[in-house]
């Protein structure tokens, strides 16, 4: 068997090592709650450890998210820029050719209002047209998946249950 100097002093009649608890192979409660405390600093330590690291990846996180939003936000105002600048010259240029055709400036600008306009019109309204179709029909076969899980459950749907009523 290997001694180790604790032993070796334990033999020797160490009173040092006889405190320390040595003799009996258990640590006396005071050696005990030493140890005890030490483990606990440690483990605190480290515990602050992964707080800081995880704090820190954090605020790395919430930095690369503003930096993308604001990335963001800086496309889509160019972007906006664009699109109306786009529109504002194909609204002028018609506004050109129907004072061409009319030959009068005021009787263009009148009639390419007008025609900006009804494209509005007609473009918010089949938008809305659309969206309600969709709803309906999403309506529809949310039921129909209801009838459905209500055959396999209950042998009948909704719909036979009111046709006898």
């Amino acid at each position: 068997m290997i001694s180790t100097h604790e032993d070796r002093a334990t033999q020797e009649g160490d009173p040092q090592a006889e405190s320390n608890g040595s003799a009996s192979g258990q640590p006396t409660p005071s050696v005990a709650l030493k140890e005890l405390l030490s483990r606990i600093g440690e483990i605190r330590d480290y515990l602050g450890h992964y707080w800081a690291a995880t704090s820190a990846l954090a605020k790395l996180e919430a930095k690369r998210l503003a930096i993308a939003i604001a990335l963001g936000g800086v496309a889509l105002i160019a972007l906006a820029g664009w699109l109306i600048a786009s529109g504002l010259e194909m609204i002028e240029g018609t506004v050109g050719g129907l004072t061409a055709l009319t030959g009068a400036v005021w009787a263009g600008q009148l009639l390419g209002g007008l025609l900006c306009f009804a494209l509005l019109i007609g473009g918010v309204w089949g938008s809305l047209r659309f969206a309600s179709r969709q709803a309906a029909k999403r309506a529809r076969q949310e039921f129909e998946q209801r009838k459905v899980e209500q055959r396999r459950k209950h042998g009948r749907d909704v719909s036979t249950v009111s046709d006898r009523a």
